[in-house]
């Protein structure tokens, strides 16, 4: 997704599902040793902020991004989002 919008034409999508990964990844992190596993539930290659900044670049106007999150961190999606 970090390259791929790029290729994309602005305002493209009326709906984007996302089910990005859940956890911050941090150096204390217990991760995977499955990379992909590991990238699939870390933010080692997407986090929050860059997944809302590219699908505000991608929704067309009054678009919707759903996405799939754990609850611990709603209120960081939510200030996320207020961001934009």
């Amino acid at each position: 997704i970090n390259n791929y919008y790029k290729k994309i034409e602005t305002d493209s999508f009326d709906v984007i599902t996302c089910n990005p990964p859940f956890f911050k990844y941090i150096e204390t992190s217990n991760i995977n040793k499955n990379s992909y596993k590991t990238i699939a539930r870390h933010e080692v290659k997407l986090n929050l902020s860059s997944l809302f900044i590219i699908a505000k670049k991608l929704l067309k106007n009054n678009g919707v991004i759903a996405i799939v999150h754990s609850p611990e961190r709603f209120v960081e999606v939510v200030e996320e989002i207020l961001k934009l």
